[in-house]
């Protein structure tokens, strides 16, 4: 017997034709090791096998480990294939039987189920066995799907880095100057403005900052990990989260928040609001329209020695059980198709893992999902994420100032930031290089970092050889279109770095630290 019978009425394995001696080496199921070995070899084969008639019914099955069943034996030995597994399944097997009798070659049959822990995938891979059956080889590919999966996923986060970079650089320039010009109307109107002028300001300035956030959202795939990391206050970052997203909190679920007086953690203030405001927001999608009295979004903060603790529960649908795993990769959602990207988790754990901290997410009872992200503590005092005063600038002096940028626009609102310094302005880095091999010296040089023709890298290098001390002026600029060259560049040279879209504070206050 090469294999024992597995159900009652079965065929049994030990009825299959026996192979002639002299036809051992070629037949289709032939081996040429002594047929007394036959059942410690396909018992040592990690691989489901099935027997399947010309007709179309499971004859006999060999399973090395019992688990890799989806079924009991009395489900399937005996029946036909179409009244086991699904329609689609059933049919590709079928066609998989008549071609593999027809000329003897095999066929492959991917397919794959959902179980109670997630899908699985599968191929089966056919033989014939005798002149009236087949033999499915079947194995399980679970594992080689995911692995795969994931690097399709790498793959597609390195395409939306480059696509990230590009796109925050060709919104952050205009957004650059809309800010600045904004600002500026704000100071001269708004003293005498009516209340609606003052509402319409403040209307255009949420929509503006909101424009900000998406872009900071690009510029996490973009290239993650470069802001300044500090001391920062989390209990302030939640109130300032929530005052944001409270509007749309009051028409879905009450909020809940016990603050406490937890330690500074170490991180970037806008950052971790930046995450903070996805899970909030999140919770708030989950939640199916109802009574608001019914529906919580709850955030809470813990610490420990090393560790501070934020989470973020709601009372919403949950996380179906195939996605659990998978929540955080990117591109994976649970929401209806056109209402969500699958981005915003990963964009989260993006963050967190790159200020050292961890995210993790798990169901709550009776209903509801609890995300929550771990920062490590700060030894300092927490940052008061106090802006620098718009109107506290340095006081007019002598100082030259050379900024360069290729957009006209961003230059003119950064001059006019600076409009109580010796600003000269150029569009390009030819035209720098030569102001600078003039007889004027400038204090400081602001510069674009990425511009046609002579970046601003260029133009550093040579300045660098030419007059190392003009070099160490240099503040540079960026809209986030970062190549892995600039990327270096940055972190070698050390220079300070001013995010597009800036403000004109910004400008102002970074310039004064350079003076």
């Amino acid at each position: 017997m090469l294999i024992e019978q597995r159900s009652p009425g079965s065929r049994s394995w030990d009825t299959i034709p026996r192979i002639d001696d002299e036809d051992k080496e070629t037949a289709t199921l032939g081996m040429s090791v002594p047929e007394a070995r036959v059942p410690g070899i396909l018992a040592a084969l990690p691989d489901l096998m099935f027997i399947v008639s010309r007709d179309l019914v499971f004859e006999a099955y060999q399973a090395p480990d019992p688990d890799k069943l989806l079924m009991p034996p009395s489900a399937f030995i005996g029946k036909r294939v179409d009244e086991v597994v699904p329609p689609d399944v059933a049919r590709r097997v079928e066609e998989a039987v008549v071609a593999t009798l027809s000329d003897g070659q095999r066929r492959t049959v991917p397919y794959s189920f959902d179980l109670p822990d997630g899908r699985q995938w599968f191929e089966a891979i056919s033989g014939v066995c005798d002149e009236n059956s087949v033999l499915f080889v079947v194995r399980d590919r679970t594992r080689q799907v995911l692995v795969e999966e994931r690097l399709r996923n790498s793959d597609r986060m390195a395409s939306l880095g480059m696509l990230a970079s590009g796109v925050a650089h060709e919104i952050n320039n205009p957004l650059t100057y809309v800010l600045g010009n904004l600002e500026i109307l704000r100071a001269e109107l708004e003293p005498n403005a009516s209340a609606e002028i003052r509402g319409a300001f403040d209307d255009v300035s949420y929509g503006l900052e909101q424009v900000k956030a998406l872009i900071s959202d690009l510029r996490v795939f973009s290239h993650p990990g470069q802001s300044k990391r500090e001391a920062v206050d989390v209990d302030h970052v939640i109130d300032a989260t929530l005052r944001i997203a409270r509007s749309a909190l009051s028409h879905r679920a009450a909020l809940s928040y016990p603050r406490k007086d937890v330690p500074a953690v170490l991180g970037n203030a806008s950052q971790i609001g930046q995450v903070i405001l996805n899970l909030v927001t999140n919770a708030i999608d989950a939640i199916e329209p109802g009574p608001i009295a019914d529906n919580e979004v709850r955030v809470e903060t813990t610490f420990d020695d090393e560790t501070v603790t934020v989470s973020v529960s709601d009372t919403g649908v949950g996380i179906p059980p195939e996605l659990r795993e998978r929540i955080f990769d990117p591109f994976v959602t649970s929401k209806d198709v056109g209402s969500g990207t699958g981005l915003g988790l990963a964009i989260c754990r993006s963050i967190t893992e790159s200020l050292g901290g961890s995210i993790r997410a798990q169901g709550r009872e009776p209903r509801g999902t609890t995300v929550s992200i771990t920062l490590r503590r700060h030894d300092g005092a927490a940052d008061t994420g106090a802006r620098p005063d718009a109107d506290a600038a340095p006081k007019p002096h002598s100082a030259a100032i050379l900024l360069v940028d290729d957009d006209p626009r961003v230059a003119e609102i950064a001059a006019r930031a600076l409009d109580h310094y010796d600003v000269t302005t150029v569009h390009s880095g030819g035209a720098a290089l030569e102001a600078l091999r003039g007889s004027q010296r400038f204090d400081v040089v602001l510069c674009d970092l990425m511009m046609p023709g002579m970046t601003g890298m260029e133009l550093y290098r040579a300045v660098e050889n030419e007059a190392p001390k003009v070099a160490a002026r240099f503040v540079f600029m960026t809209g986030a279109a970062f190549s892995d060259d600039a990327r270096e560049f940055v972190k070698a040279t050390a220079r300070p770095l001013l995010q597009k879209p800036f403000d004109m504070a910004a400008v102002r206050s970074t310039v004064a630290d350079q003076l």
